[in-house]
């Protein structure tokens, strides 16, 4: 799993951003963490090098690895690739913000050196609630798999994970 620049948000973009974060993003996000430390399967998390997570169950904990990076996408300006690479991972579940800028980069990115990105959508945000949806009906589009929460959770081992529909086409992912 890779959480991408988790960081503290204030209210300068009103109260959906808050609403999306802490009732839906956050949550979801450390129940993933939680699941994936159970499992002692692999958590990266991918941040801006100047930037530190600031909540304690996100924080990175012993083989966690820490990537930082300097652009927008993980795959252009980090080691990311590298620590995919060592761990033997080909297939990648995506957490974190921004949405519509640093997860779209870096799930761009994955899908461009062949490795399987699914989008967790409701560990996911962005500043707007429509650049995070529209970036969701992109990535969607033959790019990454969507997924939420939920189904990495109750569906472990991951055999065959049940797609999120599909904002455009309505139909499960995993069935296209």
């Amino acid at each position: 799993m890779c959480i991408e620049d988790f960081g503290r948000y204030d209210a300068s973009n009103g109260r959906q951003l808050l609403k999306r974060v802490y009732e839906v993003a956050l949550p979801n996000t450390i129940r993933l963490v939680e699941f994936f430390r159970s499992r002692r399967l692999p958590i990266i998390h991918l941040q801006w090098y100047w930037h530190q997570n600031q909540y304690p169950s996100l924080m990175p904990i012993d083989d966690e690895v820490i990537v930082p990076k300097w652009r927008t996408g993980g795959f252009n300006s980090s080691g990311l690739d590298a620590v995919l690479k060592e761990k033997g991972i080909s297939s990648v579940f995506f957490a974190g913000s921004d949405t519509s800028f640093c997860v779209e980069s870096t799930v761009r990115g994955a899908v461009d050196c062949d490795y399987s990105a699914l989008v967790v959508e409701d560990a996911c945000f962005s500043a707007y609630q429509q650049l995070h949806d529209s970036t969701m009906t992109t990535l969607g589009f033959h790019l990454a798999f969507f997924t939420i929460t939920a189904q990495v959770t109750d569906h472990y081992p991951w055999d065959r994970l049940p797609g999120v529909p599909h904002p455009i086409l309505d139909t499960p992912v995993a069935d296209r």
